[in-house]
């Protein structure tokens, strides 16, 4: 677990870039939207980070109404941060949280 010091977010993406290029075998968990209060979008840092590692996200959901979470496929990012967003959040569409469902 490393913590982030939201009071400072400068260099986030970047470290997090070093980290992963520096280690032979990680598993670098996050959520795109690190709140539980309603969002209109999500953040891209996730995408940034996967991209400028060059690795790909592991998409994984929990569906409050059935209990149930899985995986999905591999996204590899293909640069274009919007359409890689806009192809995620449609992947997610199924899958609601408890409050709410995909933002």
């Amino acid at each position: 677990v490393i913590p982030l010091d939201r009071s400072s977010p400068q260099g986030t993406v970047e470290q997090a870039v070093r980290l992963i290029r520096s280690s032979d075998h990680m598993w670098y968990t996050l959520t795109p939207e690190g709140t539980r209060k309603k969002v209109q979008h999500w953040k891209a840092g996730f995408l940034k980070i996967a991209r400028m590692a060059d690795v790909p996200v592991l998409t994984a959901y929990f569906h409050y109404p059935d209990k149930v979470m899985g995986f999905g496929p591999l996204f590899h990012p293909t640069g274009d941060d919007a359409a890689d967003m806009a192809a995620i959040r449609r992947w997610y569409e199924p899958w609601m949280g408890k409050t709410r469902g995909t933002v």
